[in-house]
């Protein structure tokens, strides 16, 4: 029951903020942002999600302390299996480095990498610089923990104005 509540926490976080839940696998969820839906604002939607996800988590009636990884990047999708078991694969070193940032997080943390960050600007309120050493790769590689969002999303009136468009 604890679990499954909090699956579902999950999965309605990513869902609200318009990502995909690719995988779940035990007491984790794959989301995906930018496919197959894309948004300019993807990296700003995944990191929404983490947050809610340990807001959530954090606040049931049965807390769960969960950490979430968050990278952006080049992933390769599409069908993937033959015969009667074809399923819509995702595959590529941004998902890889997001499992392994999300093994780094601290509980109850959201643990992004340094595209994400760049794509996200300055939306939120970062932690330190963490040099991390994680499988697979051969350099450390730069995580920022989310602290907060610093700036809320731009609502519909801050868009940028059609001009000249008025016969439109």
């Amino acid at each position: 029951e604890i679990l499954g509540g909090a699956v579902r926490r999950m999965v309605e976080a990513v869902e609200a903020f318009g990502g995909t839940v690719k995988d779940l696998a035990g007491d984790g969820v794959l989301a995906l942002f930018g496919a197959p839906v894309t948004h300019e604002d993807d990296a700003e939607r995944a990191i929404r999600a983490g947050l809610r996800i340990v807001s959530d988590c954090g606040a049931a009636e049965n807390p769960l302390m969960v950490r979430v990884g968050i990278e952006t990047g080049l992933v390769v999708l599409g069908p993937v299996g033959g015969g009667g078991r074809v399923e819509y694969g995702a595959t590529g070193d941004a998902l890889n480095t997001a499992a392994r940032l999300q093994s780094q997080a601290d509980p109850g943390a959201v643990l992004i990498g340094e595209a994400t960050r760049r794509a996200a600007g300055d939306r939120f309120a970062w932690g330190e610089e963490r040099r991390l050493d994680l499988k697979g790769k051969a350099e450390p590689v730069s995580a920022y923990e989310v602290l907060a969002e610093a700036r809320p999303p731009p609502s519909d009136a801050a868009l940028t104005p059609m001009i000249g468009r008025e016969e439109e």
